[in-house]
């Protein structure tokens, strides 16, 4: 089976975890330069450090499958501690931590070619003071992708359509409300919508089955072309097909 994803880490324990949900996925791992910058927030710096490590990755090419960075910080008394360098090193990190109360970071960003390509171009439309239209066509959960990407991007402007209204399932909870061609950006954890698990599970495929182009391919079909001969008669080709540029 083709991967899903590819994840930015060699950490056993985040491909524990991509594994217990069940995906498939290789492993790029991506170093880069890690240290806080002055005054930088916690949790600002393990997000910016997921988010390098996954376009670090991406840039060395990833078969245009989406990168997952990750990134985990210790935090005492208001300073990241960062990664041991040795033996010694990580000894010295866990004698201070020893009976103290400390804080944990983690984050995670995921990085896709179209998402990336958008945002390139953006940063574009903003240089030259040009604005651009988004257009996302999709369900809810499109719908609410777009919402988020539209109020950050400085010069996307609207309309921009998702025709989320055409599709029988828009897998939410509850339905985005449009007024006067207007939406608000949803406000919660993630894209800030509930995902209607029932509508869901409706679409769910196995793996296995084959897709429709494969099973147009594997099928046997007969390929005619006819035209307008001389004196009033008709003239035709045909091909016998089992598979895709196979002829029999």
């Amino acid at each position: 089976m083709k991967d899903q994803l590819v994840l930015a880490s060699r950490s056993p324990r985040r491909q524990e975890l991509l594994r217990q949900l069940g995906l498939r996925f290789a492993v790029n791992p991506a170093d880069v330069a890690e240290g806080a910058t002055a005054g930088e927030p916690a949790a600002d710096y393990a997000l910016r450090i997921a988010l390098e490590k996954a376009r670090a990755a991406r840039a060395r090419g990833t078969a245009a499958l989406p990168v997952l960075g990750a990134d985990t910080d210790v935090v005492l008394d208001g300073e990241i501690l960062g990664k041991p360098t040795d033996r010694n090193h990580g000894i010295a990190l866990l004698l201070r931590l020893s009976g103290r109360a400390h804080e944990v970071y983690s984050a995670v960003a995921l990085v896709h070619g179209d998402r990336e390509a958008v945002r390139r171009q953006a940063a574009l439309a903003a240089e030259f003071d040009k604005p651009f239209w988004l257009q996302l066509v999709g369900a809810g959960l499109t719908t609410a992708y777009a919402l988020h990407l539209g109020s950050v991007l400085s010069h996307a402007q609207l309309p921009y359509i998702t025709c989320f209204e055409l599709f029988e399932d828009d897998l939410l909870v509850d339905p985005i409300d449009i007024v006067g061609g207007y939406a608000a950006v949803p406000e919660g954890p993630g894209l800030g919508v509930d995902v209607d698990e029932e509508a869901l599970r409706r679409y769910v495929v196995d793996p296995a089955t084959p897709t429709p182009k494969q099973q147009y391919r594997a099928r046997k079909r007969l390929l005619r072309v006819r035209w307008p001969g001389v004196a009033g008669q008709q003239r035709e080709w045909s091909e016998s097909f089992l598979q895709e540029g196979q002829m029999k």
